[in-house]
């Protein structure tokens, strides 16, 4: 075989090789960079779930130890150091078509990774504004905190409110319990894309079962004591109170604030330390409350709870 031909024939085969195994290659930074921008943003719904992954995929931070990606910065001030905050969803309002509020809530976290839910450690409420485009919802305006309610890291019940005319709000129903007695605090704010602004502040609970046990039955162990020849009731056994209140809204009209109603029930026990005499105080009755302009105040009944 001529030497020559088996050297073309061999030169061609490794170069159809080397073809083969070459790698494309790599589109051109600036395609690279116009596939970054054109990934979706904005929720694909108005879900609760759906507008807080957003708020946490536009705000998240990640701190020393790690965490699951849900937490946000809320700045305290030049005096004290931001916190870190594991949010979760709360809810969402439509002051109109185009736009959603959605209140996130959260608990405090620690750089450890810890949460501060300790008996003097509120929740953490946010507001968040969103705008409709092109069938997505955009985050275009936020308050990452806007109050801290509660205890051991809760806020409390919170409540979506359509406050007549457009206006909407929220209310927050945030409890505080110290050394067996819970007291809840009713607050409604009335909120736009600027934030929450408090209108409203009542308390609502009073409770003391967690120290006395149920009134009926400290009464009874009162008596006993009495029956056994003491002269002096022992403190634990000299008051209990349980009182809740319940809150409606009375429309006046589509544009005016609703008046707001609380009806209360409950009673509260007084055990004289000396006679073993028995007090009941029932606390069942009414308060009824309009807005004034800038605030909810009472125009009808009282609030059996207020220290006023």
């Amino acid at each position: 075989m001529n030497v020559l031909y088996c050297k073309r024939v061999a030169t061609a085969w490794l170069i159809a090789l080397l073809a083969g195994c070459q790698r494309e290659a790599p589109p051109p930074a600036s395609q690279q960079a116009a596939s970054e921008v054109a990934k979706p943003v904005g929720a694909v719904d108005d879900t609760p779930r759906a507008l807080t992954d957003e708020v946490i995929a536009r705000t998240s931070v990640a701190i020393p130890v790690g965490d699951s990606g849900r937490l946000m910065v809320i700045p305290t001030g030049q005096d004290a150091p931001d916190q870190y905050v594991r949010v979760s969803p709360g809810p969402v309002l439509a002051p109109d078509v185009e736009h959603r509020l959605l209140v996130a809530q959260g608990v405090g976290i620690t750089e450890g990774g810890e949460p501060y839910d300790g008996h003097a450690s509120g929740g953490n409420l946010g507001l968040f504004e969103f705008t409709l485009k092109q069938g997505r919802w955009l985050l275009t305006s936020q308050v990452p905190s806007f109050a801290r309610r509660g205890s051991w890291g809760k806020v409390g019940d919170l409540q979506a409110l359509d406050l007549g005319g457009g206006r909407v709000g929220v209310a927050v129903n945030s409890e505080s319990c110290g050394q067996g007695y819970c007291e809840n605090l009713l607050e409604i704010f009335a909120l736009n894309a600027k934030g929450a602004v408090p209108v409203l502040s009542e308390p609502v609970v009073n409770d003391s079962e967690g120290w006395s046990g149920p009134c009926d039955d400290m009464v009874k162990e009162a008596m006993q004591a009495r029956s056994k020849g003491e002269t002096e009731l022992d403190w634990r056994l000299r008051h209990c109170i349980v009182v809740r209140g319940d809150m409606t809204m009375q429309r006046r009209s589509p544009k005016d604030w609703p008046d707001i109603k609380i009806d209360f029930s409950g009673e509260a026990v007084d055990i004289d330390e000396k006679t073993f005499e028995v007090a009941r105080a029932n606390k069942a009755t009414a308060l009824v409350l309009r807005y004034d302009g800038q605030r909810y105040k009472p125009i009808n009944g009282r609030n059996p709870l207020s220290k006023q």
